[in-house]
């Protein structure tokens, strides 16, 4: 089994925080992830796409009004009329205003979605990237495994730099138990008393 190497007395507390959750709930577990950024992939495309029609339809308002005003413009001009505040011209160049605003105003809209997207879209190329490594890699530990008649029993220190993310995770896929040292007793009791508030040990079928 895997240690700290320490040979630290395992009390009962310690020994139930350290069971390994089934490679099954780990799988489920980064799977739901992979599965949740798709979900919000797709609202952000939806969400992209309505922001780009939208903005498609401010877009020719403006030049529908741009075209009211200069036709109104030459009408004035024609007749010889003077353009008052409440003037069908002045009016006008009103809506103009207030369509150009909105132009700009969705077109924030627009490049916000627009980023949203690519940031969530690099997310998801990331975890389909890493997904696929770790099931590549999994399966690869199920066939030595499957060969291996006499596994090796092995204690492992987690500190001189061994003890990264990466290296826990690791030992923990292979199959080993890990037991570390905590900080202090109050942190064992604390998450012996989280642990059985939550269920999560029950719920990862450890």
């Amino acid at each position: 089994m895997g240690g700290c190497g320490c040979q630290w007395p395992i009390t009962q507390e310690m020994s139930c925080l350290a069971r390994r959750p089934k490679p099954a709930c780990w799988r489920s577990r980064f799977e739901q992830q992979v599965a949740q950024t798709s979900e919000r992939l797709e609202r952000q495309q939806q969400a992209l796409k309505q922001a780009k029609q939208r903005l498609a339809e401010t877009e020719q308002q403006v030049q529908e009004y741009q075209q009211q005003v200069d036709d109104l413009e030459q009408d004035y001009q024609t007749r010889k009329l003077q353009e008052r505040p409440t003037s069908r011209l002045a009016q006008a160049r009103k809506r103009l205003q207030a369509v150009v605003k909105r132009v700009a105003s969705r077109t924030s809209v627009w490049m916000q979605a627009q980023r949203r997207l690519d940031k969530t879209m690099a997310q998801h190329s990331h975890q389909q990237a890493e997904l696929a490594a770790l099931n590549e890699r999994l399966l690869r530990f199920e066939q030595e495994n499957a060969a291996n008649s006499e596994p090796v029993e092995a204690e492992f220190r987690l500190d001189a730099g061994f003890g990264t993310y990466e290296n826990v995770a690791l030992l923990i896929e292979m199959g080993y138990n890990l037991y570390t040292k905590p900080h202090s007793h109050k942190i064992v009791a604390y998450r012996v008393w989280a642990g059985r508030r939550h269920h999560c040990l029950d719920a990862c079928g450890c």
